[in-house]
């Protein structure tokens, strides 16, 4: 499940899931109907802004970044 959290002008986007495929998959979609909604809406993210942060135990991160 992906969950947005809304604090002030700021927005967050946290998925979790069994693999980094199915994790991207769900965030690539949602990353989609922001870029659509702001298009829409004449708006347009600050990438400067913008991160991208996995967040795991070490064990689970280790097993990441030895993946494929």
């Amino acid at each position: 499940t992906t969950k947005a959290n809304l604090f002030a002008d700021d927005t967050s986007l946290s998925c979790e899931g069994f693999s980094p495929y199915e994790i991207e998959i769900k965030l690539n979609k949602d990353i989609e109907n922001v870029h659509r909604w702001l298009t829409a809406n004449k708006l347009s993210l600050n990438m400067k802004k913008s991160e991208f942060m996995i967040i795991g135990s070490r064990r689970r991160l280790a097993s990441i970044e030895n993946s494929p």
